[in-house]
Protein backbone atom coordinates (compact mmCIF):
# COMPACT_ATOMS: atom_id res chain seq x y z
CA UNK A 1 0.00 0.00 0.00
CA UNK A 2 1.94 2.98 -1.24
CA UNK A 3 -1.01 5.33 -0.66
CA UNK A 4 -1.89 5.75 3.04
CA UNK A 5 -5.28 7.22 2.11
CA UNK A 6 -6.25 3.87 0.59
CA UNK A 7 -7.02 2.60 4.10
CA UNK A 8 -10.01 4.96 4.17
CA UNK A 9 -11.16 4.58 0.56
CA UNK A 10 -13.99 2.01 0.45
CA UNK A 11 -13.55 1.48 -3.29
CA UNK A 12 -9.85 0.73 -2.97
CA UNK A 13 -10.44 -1.57 0.00
CA UNK A 14 -13.14 -3.47 -1.87
CA UNK A 15 -10.91 -3.86 -4.92
CA UNK A 16 -7.96 -5.12 -2.87
CA UNK A 17 -10.24 -7.40 -0.85
CA UNK A 18 -11.60 -8.91 -4.05
CA UNK A 19 -8.07 -9.37 -5.39
CA UNK A 20 -6.93 -11.02 -2.15
CA UNK A 21 -9.96 -13.31 -2.10
CA UNK A 22 -9.46 -14.25 -5.75
CA UNK A 23 -5.77 -14.97 -5.21
CA UNK A 24 -5.92 -16.81 -1.89
CA UNK A 25 -9.50 -17.79 -1.27
CA UNK A 26 -11.80 -16.78 1.56
CA UNK A 27 -9.04 -17.12 4.17
CA UNK A 28 -6.97 -14.47 2.37
CA UNK A 29 -9.99 -12.16 2.40
CA UNK A 30 -10.40 -12.67 6.14
CA UNK A 31 -6.71 -11.97 6.73
CA UNK A 32 -6.98 -8.85 4.57
CA UNK A 33 -9.90 -7.62 6.71
CA UNK A 34 -7.86 -8.19 9.87
CA UNK A 35 -4.89 -6.30 8.44
CA UNK A 36 -7.06 -3.33 7.44
CA UNK A 37 -8.66 -3.31 10.89
CA UNK A 38 -5.22 -3.39 12.55
CA UNK A 39 -3.98 -0.53 10.35
CA UNK A 40 -7.00 1.60 11.22
CA UNK A 41 -6.71 0.84 14.94
CA UNK A 42 -2.99 1.61 14.93
CA UNK A 43 -3.52 4.88 13.11
CA UNK A 44 -6.33 5.91 15.47
CA UNK A 45 -4.25 5.08 18.54
CA UNK A 46 -1.22 6.94 17.25
CA UNK A 47 -3.22 10.05 16.34
CA UNK A 48 -4.83 9.98 19.78
CA UNK A 49 -1.41 9.93 21.45
CA UNK A 50 -0.08 12.71 19.21
CA UNK A 51 -3.03 14.97 20.03
CA UNK A 52 -2.58 14.33 23.77
CA UNK A 53 1.14 15.15 23.64
CA UNK A 54 0.53 18.27 21.57
CA UNK A 55 -2.18 19.36 24.00
CA UNK A 56 0.27 18.99 26.90
CA UNK A 57 2.89 21.03 25.02
CA UNK A 58 0.27 23.68 24.29
CA UNK A 59 -0.66 23.97 27.97
CA UNK A 60 3.01 24.19 28.99
CA UNK A 61 3.65 26.90 26.40
CA UNK A 62 0.62 28.86 27.59
CA UNK A 63 1.78 28.69 31.22
CA UNK A 64 5.32 29.66 30.21
CA UNK A 65 4.02 32.64 28.24
CA UNK A 66 2.24 33.93 31.34
CA UNK A 67 5.58 34.20 33.17
CA UNK A 68 7.37 36.13 30.41
CA UNK A 69 8.00 39.75 31.27
CA UNK A 70 7.02 42.50 28.88
CA UNK A 71 9.82 44.13 26.91
CA UNK A 72 9.32 47.54 25.33
CA UNK A 73 10.05 47.82 21.66
CA UNK A 74 12.93 50.20 21.11
CA UNK A 75 12.16 51.83 17.76
CA UNK A 76 8.46 52.52 18.02
CA UNK A 77 8.50 53.97 21.58
CA UNK A 78 11.31 56.43 20.80
CA UNK A 79 9.62 57.61 17.63
CA UNK A 80 6.39 58.42 19.46
CA UNK A 81 8.24 60.24 22.27
CA UNK A 82 10.26 62.32 19.77
CA UNK A 83 7.11 63.25 17.86
CA UNK A 84 5.46 64.48 21.07
CA UNK A 85 8.49 66.63 22.02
Amino acid sequence: MSNPQAVFDPGAIAARHAAATAAGGPQAGAIFDQVVHALRAGLAGTLHDVFLYCGAVLVLALVASLFLREVRLRGQAQTQEEAAA
